[in-house]
């Protein structure tokens, strides 16, 4: 018999406002599914929604407290029926309610479990409000993962700052893309929301603090000083939860920058094949899903030494700077005037790139192996 396996995450399908990690929980566990047999288990403020699209696969809580984070009193016994019930479990994340009841059910019932820190520990989110983060992580957060038969990271980057803490059972399989939906990409401009041919920076992420929205807004600023602003925009997409953005003080009609609250499926896609750059000036990413994405659709990108991308300058199909606005507003400078033919030519090269090495059938087959070590 086979073995059956426990995947557990905050949020699902199709609460994707709550940021790039849904995204790879749902990739993930599809591709999971085609090498195990495995049940999920997660909450959403609409659990009617998201149990529609798991069916008889698992099981969503409802949440009735601090949604992002997922309190929910239902899956206080339930993740302990769940957990109780499975031979191993996958836990994606560290200090939300659902992961951290699974963590501490997966102790309490000794079940072998691997859980995947998903950026939380990076030095630059721990420093960030650390005064109300130090006691959690001390006292809940790394005794907890102490139990882990494994860690799963996501890049060198996370890796190296998971070693610095004392963990050694490591486990580094990246994010990837699911190939499926970038087989066929649609023609530049068929996103309806900008048909015009204005040359588009995209931002497509939560509009957090850690993902560098007020470098990218002062850099554009002093970009927009030193060109026609009916040759240009910036565009940002992304939830504002926790109102960082507004924070900023944009004047979003006379600085010529657009804001949309989100865009996810098929739109999402023809959105970014409208984008002429990508752009995530991120201070700490263990992966940035957009930058991916934005290479699956054949568009060049610029992000910074706080995300694991290196690779791109030596593919040759983006910028990786350091995080200021400086050098920010010298990458945005280079593409804008680099000229169609040859950001058309950066995106082909991310395109090939992507797709030889960010597979989600292969990163889930790397990621099952790990798990059948498990039982």
């Amino acid at each position: 018999m086979s073995a059956k396996y426990l995947f557990i995450t905050t949020h699902f399908e199709p609460d994707f406002h709550y940021g790039g990690v849904i995204e790879s929980s749902v990739r993930l566990y599809k591709y999971l599914r085609s090498f195990s047999q495995i049940r999920i288990a997660t909450v959403s403020s609409n659990p009617e929604s998201v149990q529609r699209i798991i069916g008889e696969n698992g099981r969503c809580y409802r949440s009735l407290l601090f949604h992002r984070f997922g309190v929910s009193l239902s899956a206080i016994p339930g993740l302990a029926k769940d957990v109780r019930s499975a031979d191993a479990v996958l836990i994606n994340g560290i200090f939300t309610f659902p992961v951290t009841i699974a963590q501490l059910y997966s102790v309490l019932f000794r079940k072998p479990f691997v859980v995947a820190t998903r950026g939380g520990l990076e030095p630059w989110r721990v420093a960030h409000k650390k005064w109300k983060k130090f006691l959690y992580i001390k006292c809940i957060t790394l005794p907890l993962m102490r139990k882990a038969r494994f860690i799963h990271v996501t890049s060198d980057m996370e890796e190296m700052s998971i070693r610095q803490l004392g963990f050694n059972n490591l486990v580094k399989v990246t994010n990837g893309i699911d190939l499926e939906m970038y087989h066929d990409l649609p023609d530049r401009y068929a996103w309806d929301g900008h048909c015009d041919k204005r040359f588009i920076f995209l931002f497509l992420s939560r509009t957090d603090r850690e993902k560098g929205l007020n470098l990218l807004i002062e850099a554009y600023r002093r970009f927009r000083r030193n060109h026609d602003v009916k040759n240009h925009i910036l565009l940002i997409v992304g939830p504002d939860h926790q109102g960082y953005l507004r924070s900023l003080d944009i004047d979003y009609d006379s600085e010529n920058i657009r804001h949309i609250s989100g865009v996810y499926g098929e739109e999402k896609i023809k959105l970014i094949r409208r984008a002429d750059v990508v752009v995530l000036p991120s201070y700490s990413e263990n992966f940035g899903n957009i930058i991916a994405e934005a290479l699956a659709c054949e568009r060049p990108v610029i992000t910074t030494t706080g995300t694991p991308w290196r690779e791109i300058e030596t593919v040759g199909c983006g910028l990786y700077i350091r995080p200021n606005s400086q050098e920010l507003l010298s990458a945005m400078e280079s593409m804008y005037l680099a000229g169609g033919e040859e950001l058309d030519r950066m995106g082909k090269l991310g395109r090939d790139y992507i797709i030889k090495h960010f597979s989600w059938a292969q990163k889930a087959q790397e990621l099952h192996a790990y798990l059948e070590l498990l039982v």
